[in-house]
């Protein structure tokens, strides 16, 4: 669903993932998100993205801010689920999902034993 919109460096979804700054690349609203996939409210793809779980934590982040006075959202991907940079993660971006790491972990010693 969200693969073909993530930026490779900032694992923002956006029109234009190639582009290596988060502005220029047109970062998606839920408002844009939810008319890509049709749903009638951004409301709806909001509940459905924050539902989606990796080992019981987020597989998304969606960030909120004020620019010029206007309210906007960002979506970004847990970099544990969709990484798209042959680089490691910025810290920014892991302080977002900070449980994931250890989940995972957790996860390959529980199936270990």
């Amino acid at each position: 669903m969200a693969l073909p919109f993530i930026n490779k460096e900032s694992s923002v979804l956006c029109n234009q993932p190639l582009v290596e700054l988060e502005e220029g690349a047109e970062p998606l609203e839920l408002t844009n998100l939810s008319e890509v996939f049709c749903y009638p409210r951004h409301s709806i793809i909001k509940n459905k993205l924050m539902q989606c779980k990796l080992y019981n934590t987020n597989v998304f982040f969606i960030g909120e801010g004020m620019k010029d006075r206007k309210k906007y959202t960002r979506i970004y991907v847990n970099p544990f689920v969709a990484g798209r940079s042959a680089k490691a993660p910025n810290t920014s971006l892991l302080e977002m999902f900070p449980d994931t790491e250890k989940a995972i972990v957790k996860n390959h010693k529980e199936k270990r034993k």
